[in-house]
């Protein structure tokens, strides 16, 4: 996902992973990333395929995310 020139949270409904847990990794710019645009950072958070996932842009930011069912 990019972003424009302002800071933007995004809420996604999580059903499209369909039923059961998973694990989320995240790769999102830093907040200083409009001075430093190697700023990467990472971050793990559980999914719930019932649940949202709420994904935070900084300006001109953008983001990854790797979703894997759990075993």
């Amino acid at each position: 996902i990019g972003n424009s020139k302002s800071s933007h949270e995004f809420s996604i409904d999580a059903g499209f992973l369909g039923d059961g847990t998973y694990d989320m990794t995240l790769y999102h710019d830093a907040p200083d990333s409009e001075q430093n645009p190697n700023n990467i950072l990472r971050s793990e958070s559980v999914v719930k395929s019932s649940g949202h996932l709420v994904l935070d842009c900084v300006p001109a930011g953008g983001l990854a995310a790797i979703i894997k069912a759990r075993k």
